[in-house]
């Protein structure tokens, strides 16, 4: 995870296609997050006109389980990997993020504004 310090506001998707084409099709702003079967998927890209990456996040003990750039996968291939994402999979990454990364204020941040 390359923003330890970022805040995000955080948005609840059920559907992994509607989460797919999220990911793969649109820009979102630094603070952008979304949920989806006990992962956290955090915008961790560096600058709003880069490669959308994204740090999976364990929601049960706020884990990294990995890092994927959305923006470089193609739609079906990113509806494949989050089908088969859980929150089983073994972390990668020795970083667990304070829950206080999801306490975003009302209204914009320095990141949205």
């Amino acid at each position: 995870m390359l923003h330890k310090d970022r805040i995000w506001r955080v948005e609840s998707v059920t559907d992994a296609a509607t989460l797919a084409a999220h990911l793969t099709e649109m820009t979102w702003t630094g603070c952008s997050a979304f949920e989806r079967n006990g992962l956290l998927y955090l915008n961790d890209s560096t600058s709003g006109d880069g490669a959308q990456e994204y740090a999976v996040i364990r929601r049960s003990d706020m884990r990294q389980i990995e890092s994927v750039t959305f923006r470089w996968t193609r739609g079906e291939d990113a509806l494949d990997w989050i089908r088969s994402a859980s929150p089983e999979m073994e972390p990668q990454f020795e970083f667990v993020l304070p829950l206080s990364a999801l306490d975003h204020p009302v209204g914009p941040c320095y990141l949205c504004a």
